[in-house]
Order: C-alpha cells, then structure tokens, then sequence
C-alpha cells in the first residue's frame, strides 16, 4: 500500500516531536501572562521618594532610570528569548531549545520574585514564568537524552535514481518483456 503523503511530497513529524508540542503550548500561554503582566498589570514604581508606594505598569519602569533598569530591560529580553527557544523546540524538538525555555523559566521566576511578590504585577509574572519553565521542564524530561527528534521524516525513505537512469527508462519503449511477469505479481 502506497503511502497518500509519500506521493504529494509531504513529510511527517516524529512522535517525539509531536509530543513535544502537545506540551509547548504552555510555554507559550506564560509568554502570553507575562506579556500582559508587564504591559497592563500594576508594578511597584521605582521612585526613592515615593512615599506611599505608587504602582504603574511594568512599561513606565523602563522611564524611571534606577539601578534596576537593566534588570527591568533584561525581563523583555527573556521573553524574546522564550518565543524564540519556543519556536526551536516546535520546528525540531532540540535539547538546547528545551534547556534555553528552562533557563528563561527560571530566570524570570527570580526577577518576579526580587521584585516584590506581593503586588498584582510581579506575582502575575512569576506565574507566566512559572507556566514556561513547566512547558519546558515536561518536555525536556519527554525528549530523550543524546537523541534529537528530527523535524521531519520523510514518510517513504527510498533512494531517487540518477538523472541519466531516468532519462534512459524513459526513452526506453515498453514491451512484454520490460513488464513484470505473472508468476512475480
């Protein structure tokens, strides 16, 4: 029986690979959270004076030139990072991918956690960190150790004849003995 894909050219995924992206959609649901912890959710400014404590979204920390201001750029970064080692590990399950949404996982955790838990921001934050380094952590434990799923498989892996054996076979004309015989059928 002749495989339907084989035919139109298509390939199919391993299935480490799709396993590895039946859990990768939480990596992507904490990039989602900590996007909108950052962009919409109030943080603690990081004004000396401010006296009572005043909150504003993530965004307006980056205004605020403070020592923590590359720490605050750098949270922006990890989420870059975080779509991209995404990304990596859907195409073709690599384990550096899976330890690069780990590392990020983890390093966003600490920087919520540094930045005061007890405000909306911060602990909406830690959560979406929390969901990326789950995504990555279940699916560096799904992947094998020293073995990489490849992106795609060809779904018949048959070698293609040369060029000039295709170009004779086709000028070649057809008769009862280029045929198969019954008896092999």
């Amino acid at each position: 029986m002749i495989n339907d894909s084989s035919i139109s050219g298509q390939e199919t995924p391993s299935t480490a690979l799709l396993m590895l992206r039946g859990v990768l959609p939480l990596a992507l649901m904490g990039v989602i959270i900590g996007l909108v912890s950052l962009l919409l959710i109030p943080w603690p400014t990081v004004i000396p004076e401010d006296s009572p404590l005043t909150t504003a979204p993530h965004v307006l920390r980056l205004t605020q030139f403070s020592p923590s201001t590359l720490a605050d750029v750098s949270i922006y970064v990890a989420l870059v990072l975080a779509l991209i080692f995404t990304g990596m590990a859907w195409r073709s399950g690599r384990r550096g991918a899976l330890i690069g949404l780990v590392g990020v996982g983890a390093f966003g955790m600490l920087y919520a956690a540094i930045n005061l838990i007890p405000f909306l921001g911060p602990l909406m934050n830690l959560c979406g960190f929390g969901l990326i380094l789950t995504g990555g952590a279940m699916s560096l434990a799904l992947s094998q150790p020293g073995e990489t799923p490849a992106a795609v498989q060809p779904a018949v892996s048959a070698t293609l004849p040369e060029a000039d054996t295709v170009a004779e076979s086709v000028s070649e004309p057809i008769t009862s003995e280029s045929l198969p015989s019954e008896e092999a059928v």
